[in-house]
């Protein structure tokens, strides 16, 4: 919604608690922008009442109760213990809640099946988020299960979706397109979940078929550039080219219960990571964010 009136990204900027160990303002403000696009782009509206499933550190979750306002309000999940991330959720959302959109945000400690099924729970909300948290999910079977349950228990009429889009209009983009088919393959290979962000890509395609599946239809998606100050995928970048995390690469890759060609592979497309990092403008330092996709999903009964 073009004429739905945010505040401006360096206030919203103050709600969320700074990395202390490698402080970025310049990416958090970015991140503000983008998702401030985001919820334009979704439709939210002011007074609405919101589900954000994965909600993390809370990045999107101050946008959101921006958006729906005073009158509205944020309930974000997330499975992750106190201390998990940097900061930590538990630094993090007591920071959030203390700010200027603090009072319509209510966090839980809850996976999305968990939530969604409980007896407990008996709200029903206009949206549900999934912001950047589809990519964490450790198995390709979770998404449909979540629109599925969303579905049967009539959490509510609407879905909204961002991620990651698998391509990238910019070229400074690429490594980070490269980086999640790297590392993507290569979780998909390990016995148990590491370190790294990425646990099971999808495709938007991909995530497209989980809603039908699980009953939704989607009303309208699209494709944004992130803004040039994001970090995420240098990141991604840097967890399989630098110390220590290439040497952390290359024992996962040889602790594999696979074939030497397999092993070929997986190092092949680390390789190329490396190759389009040298040939991006600035290096390493100037990688860009790949696309993201942007979708909204309704009911397919309503719909009809």
């Amino acid at each position: 919604m073009a004429d739905l009136i945010l505040r401006p990204p360096e206030e919203l900027q103050k709600c969320l608690l700074e990395n202390d160990r490698r402080p970025d303002p310049d990416h958090t403000l970015a991140a503000i922008k983008h998702r401030q696009r985001l919820v334009r782009f979704w439709g939210v509206t002011r007074g609405a009442s919101v589900l954000e499933i994965g909600c993390g550190q809370g990045d999107c979750t101050v946008v959101l109760a921006d958006a729906v306002g005073s009158e509205g309000t944020v309930v974000g999940i997330d499975p992750g213990a106190d201390d998990y991330g940097t900061p930590s959720l538990r630094a993090a959302h007591k920071h959030v809640k203390a700010s200027v959109v603090g009072k319509q945000i209510e966090f839980v400690r809850s996976d999305a099946a968990g939530y969604l099924t409980s007896p407990t729970v008996l709200d029903r909300y206009d949206f549900i988020v999934l912001s950047h948290c589809v990519w964490y999910l450790a198995e390709p079977g979770l998404l449909t299960e979540i629109f599925e349950l969303a579905y049967r228990y009539g959490r509510a009429p609407t879905v909204l979706l961002a991620e990651y889009g698998s391509v990238t209009s910019v070229p400074a983009a690429i490594p980070h397109v490269l980086a999640a088919v790297a590392v993507n393959a290569l979780e998909s290979l390990l016995r148990a979940p590491s370190f790294r962000n990425i646990k099971c890509t999808a495709t938007p395609r991909q995530m497209r078929d989980a809603a039908a599946k699980g009953g939704w239809v989607m009303s309208t998606s699209e494709f944004l550039e992130p803004e040039e100050a994001q970090r995420d995928g240098w990141r991604e970048v840097v967890m399989i080219l630098e110390k220590p995390y290439s040497k952390m690469f290359e024992d996962h890759v040889e602790s594999l219960d696979v074939g030497e060609k397999t092993k070929s592979m997986l190092l092949a497309a680390r390789d190329a990571v490396h190759e389009s990092v040298q040939r991006v403008d600035g290096g390493l330092a100037k990688i860009r964010n790949m696309d993201v996709w942007a979708a909204r999903f309704e009911l397919a009964e309503a719909s009809s």
